[in-house]
C-alpha cells in the first residue's frame, strides 16, 4: 500500500497550482487530502487486494487453531456421578 503515490502526487500538484492563483491553502490542502483518499482506496482494491485477502485467510486460520487449543486444552477426564435420587 505504500506504493501508490500517484493520487497524492497529483492532488499536489493541483492544489498548489490552484492554491497559488487563489492565493489561498484550501485548494491545497483539499488537493492533498482527495489525493491521499484515492491512494488509499487504490490500495485496498488494487494491487494490494490480494495481500488484504490472505491477511483475511491468515486470521480466520489464527481464530480457528485458537479455539481448537483452547478446546484441546479444556478437555479433561470426566468423572461419572449417580445421579441423585429425588426423594
Amino acid at each position: 500500500m505504500l506504493e501508490q503515490y500517484g493520487g497524492v502526487t497529483t492532488g499536489v500538484g493541483i492544489g498548489m497550482l490552484l492554491g497559488i492563483r487563489q492565493r489561498s491553502m484550501r485548494p491545497f490542502i483539499v488537493g492533498v487530502t482527495a489525493g491521499t483518499l484515492a491512494d488509499l482506496v487504490m490500495g485496498y482494491n488494487g494491487p494490494c487486494k490480494e495481500h488484504f485477502e490472505q491477511l483475511s485467510e491468515a486470521q480466520k486460520a489464527y481464530e480457528l487453531a485458537k479455539v481448537a487449543e483452547e478446546a484441546a486444552r479444556s478437555k479433561q477426564p470426566s468423572v461419572p456421578t449417580e445421579p441423585k435420587s429425588s426423594e
